[in-house]
């Protein structure tokens, strides 16, 4: 849907809210994603890069200019690395966990691709490999 908007923060947030149950189903998906992600991410700098990734989507959302901030192009790539990772988690076995490993790092480049892109855009340069730290 995001993708379908043509950039446009007002024509996608029109679409999601024209129908309450879309509206509840997009802030349902979210809030699970977020959770699943912040459970299953292990690390101190790794749960302080998702925290921070987390923060800065919530807060463009809430400002009105996600579209703006981000290209979209990495959502279809993010949709299908989370449906991997819900069926490697419904499975729970062990013997998959490096690949679990796996979709957790390719899901942060598809992300930081996006992010690199738009610091270099606006000069604010990349720090530490692939994200701004908090904070900069």
């Amino acid at each position: 849907m995001a993708k379908d908007s043509n950039g446009k923060d007002r024509e996608l947030k029109k679409r999601i809210e024209a129908d309450n149950y879309m509206s509840c189903a997009v802030r349902e998906c979210y809030a699970s994603f977020r959770n699943i992600i912040k459970i299953l991410v292990q690390g101190d700098r790794e749960k302080e890069v998702i925290e921070y990734i987390f923060l800065e989507v919530d807060k463009h959302v809430e400002d009105g200019d996600l579209l703006i901030e981000y290209k979209m192009s990495f959502l279809p790539s993010l949709y299908d690395h989370f449906v991997r990772l819900i069926k490697y988690l419904l499975e729970n076995k062990q013997t998959d966990r490096d690949q679990v490993v796996i979709l957790f790092q390719d899901m942060l480049e598809n992300i930081s691709v996006d992010q690199t892109a738009r610091s270099i855009a606006y000069g604010k340069g990349v720090r530490d490999g692939c994200t701004i730290k908090p904070g900069s």
